[in-house]
């Protein structure tokens, strides 16, 4: 007798929800299709890979524009200098600096080469 009722009320209750089912399974199948599978699919169904995905995709590209713009191509984020008023403590003469000033250039490469890897 319980039973009964209780499928009564799911039946009852499973038009209110449908909707809102329906339109997260749409959502899962263009981001990760296994988080909310159909209700013919089971565990042995093979989903798309995530990387397939429609939103994965489109956060790869926003990703990636995000990159270029904080990170331009050909264009140094970083500038490794020495102040001017500190430049005594290291004993730099003006021959010096042009010497100091080539060796801080190639760190910098260093440093943009590691982080473009």
């Amino acid at each position: 007798m319980k039973i009964d009722n209780i499928a009564n009320l799911f039946l009852r209750l499973s038009a209110e929800w449908k909707p809102y089912l329906s339109r997260d399974r749409l959502c899962a199948s263009l981001t990760i299709p296994s988080l909310l599978p159909k209700a013919v699919e089971n565990n042995t169904t093979n989903f798309k890979f995530p990387h397939d995905g429609f939103g994965v995709r489109a956060i790869k590209q926003l990703a990636a524009k995000l990159l270029l713009v904080f990170f331009p191509p050909n264009r140094t984020f970083m500038r490794i200098t020495i102040d001017p008023k500190h430049s005594h403590n290291f004993g730099v003469n003006t021959e010096g600096k042009g010497q100091l000033d080539i060796t801080l250039a190639q760190t910098e490469k260093l440093v943009w080469r590691s982080i473009e890897q």
